[in-house]
């Protein structure tokens, strides 16, 4: 109602259609210029405000817009949103309809009601012809939008439109521009019912267009930006560098032209550096760069990623907190990089906050296993197929101990404990990796160790061999290909349900009961039949029914 008020339109004049600019929202345009020589008006609105050079410009017809305008329409009308037909015409990428505008006296420093400018308009659609017209009439390149203070240069950035920020910062816009920082509540990658911890307010915004560049992997933008002077060390209000960003968005290649151009490698205001994030997003080559730039790779992590609760992406939890770069090597099972690492120095001996050492971390002590080893909540059985690869266990748990994992001489590191007692062998025991197992034993582990359950890893093995030697048995008698299981547990389409399972107890019960009768089930009974109602009689005679209804 208040923009039908500041266009001087009544309250019924809602739902008016005018046919000049129906004709020309229906590219009817030899309606248009047949009315046009009929001295219609030529800026009369519909409802919402839109005259007919809106429509001309959303539809770029440059004739029917030189004759509007030949006719004297307004090029600065505005519908109830704001928007002008320079607006239309950026949005739609319409280059030369924006240069006919502009020579007609539009205004190139008009926006939305929202505070969208027409500059960032083009810049985010990336339409260069356009926002080289607007500059060039005088528009404003620094103008941030009032919500997240945004500007033109990151919209082109973050667009990935390397010509229109060239355009830009030839214009002298500026690259030290931050967005508003806001406080988000957001998840620390824990459940929110087993942890206090679970989700936490975390500060967001702060971003330059460098780190705009950073997490879109717009190389071409950042060497523009670093060459107008922006600083390879910028961090947002999380603390990200632009560095470390890049690294955490999987964007190797920007990652190693900003090492190239001077970032900070040991950046970790984040609570993690680029060295975790090459980690994380199994970048070796930009591991390697790292390393050769002397990264420090005993840096612990100190705080998890704020996400929005369980996701798809790559995240660090709070469970991880004091890893180092190798500890995240043999969780990941990344041989190599666990090599490449020791070769650098790392100290393999460094555990978590919570004790938990890189052996047992490579066997999945403490982890969550409804995730993949990176944290990532994906398809179930794309989860189970990376937690059964028994063969990439081995080769790394013999990277972790060529590397020394398994302690020196007077330090037992092997039968550390963690999380509730358990062992690196009591993990392997328990998941079913049976090689894993053998070769920690091999190197020293005992299998005597009680956990806080009083179980052993021996007794564990035991009862997963029996399982095996079952399963292989009923393989054999049934025809079925294959034998003992080694390095993975049962599949999970041979494990039985909740319900097998008490059904199975119950069997167990009645077993030793002595009884004979098997599990009892309940009969269902037949439903009785319910008496047939007598319809009431809506006209009665005498106490009888006059319609002879029963």
């Amino acid at each position: 109602m208040s923009a039908e008020r500041d266009r001087g339109c009544q309250p019924e004049c809602r739902g008016r259609r005018h046919p000049l600019a129906d004709a020309a929202k229906g590219q009817d345009w030899d309606t248009v210029g047949a009315l046009l020589r009929q001295a219609t008006d030529v800026d009369a609105a519909q409802a919402d405000g839109s005259t007919a050079l809106h429509w001309a410009a959303y539809w770029n017809a440059p004739d029917t817009l030189d004759l509007l305008i030949a006719a004297s329409a307004d090029v600065d009308a505005a519908n109830d949103y704001g928007a002008t037909p320079l607006w239309a015409a950026c949005a739609n990428r319409h280059g030369a309809i924006v240069e006919r505008l502009l020579e007609a006296g539009a205004n190139p420093n008009q926006g939305l009601r929202s505070g969208e400018t027409l500059l960032m308009r083009c810049a985010h659609t990336g339409d260069a012809t356009a926002v080289r017209a607007l500059v060039t009439h005088g528009a404003d390149v620094d103008v941030t939008e009032p919500e997240k203070r945004q500007t033109a240069l990151m919209r082109a950035v973050a667009r990935l439109h390397p010509d229109v920020a060239r355009i830009l910062l030839e214009a002298g816009a500026a690259v030290d521009t931050r967005t508003a920082v806001v406080q988000q509540l957001r998840g620390t990658g824990e459940r929110s019912m087993t942890s206090p911890q679970g989700s936490t307010y975390f500060d967001a915004g702060g971003f330059t267009p460098l780190l705009f560049a950073a997490r879109h992997g717009a190389v071409d933008s950042a060497r523009l930006l670093l060459e107008a002077g922006a600083d390879v060390n910028d961090a947002g209000a999380d603390g990200n560098s632009a560095l470390v960003l890049a690294a955490m968005s999987g964007h190797e290649t920007l990652a190693r032209y900003l090492l190239e151009r001077g970032a900070d490698p040991d950046a970790a205001d984040a609570g993690y550096t680029a060295l975790h994030a090459a980690v994380l997003r199994s970048q070796p080559d930009l591991l390697g760069e790292l390393l050769a730039k002397g990264a420090n790779p005993d840096i612990q992590l100190t705080r998890s990623t704020p996400v929005p609760r369980w996701t798809f992406q790559h995240i660090f939890t709070l469970r991880e907190k004091g890893s180092t770069p190798l500890m995240l090597a043999a969780k990941y099972l990344e041989p190599d990089f666990l090599r490449a690492l020791a070769a650098a120095g790392a100290d393999p001996l460094l555990p978590m906050e919570d004790g938990t050492t890189a052996l047992m971390a490579a066997v999945g002590v403490g982890a969550n296993r409804s995730t993949t080893r990176r944290n990532r909540l994906i398809a179930p059985e794309l989860v189970a197929a990376e937690w059964a690869n028994g063969d990439l266990l081995r080769a790394t748990l013999e990277a972790a101990l060529e590397a020394g994992a398994g302690g020196a001489t007077g330090v037992d590191v092997i039968n550390a404990m963690g999380r509730s007692g358990n062992t690196a062998l009591h993990g392997a025991a328990r998941y079913g990796f049976v090689a894993a197992a053998e070769l920690l034993i091999a190197r020293g582990a005992d299998a005597e160790i009680e956990n806080e359950a009083g179980s052993t890893a021996r007794e564990m093995l035991e009862r997963l061999e029996e399982s095996q030697w079952s399963c292989a048995r009923r393989r054999h008698e049934t025809g079925e290909a294959g034998g003992l299981r080694y390095g993975s547990r049962q599949p999970e389409s041979r494990r039985p349900t909740r319900m097998a399972r008490w059904m199975l107890v119950g069997a167990g019960l009645v077993a030793l009961a002595g009884s004979d009768r098997g599990i009892y089930v309940p009969r269902r009974r037949r439903a009785r039949a319910l008496p047939r109602r007598r319809p009431r009689c809506r006209r009665q005679t005498h106490g009888r029914c006059s319609t002879g209804t029963v």
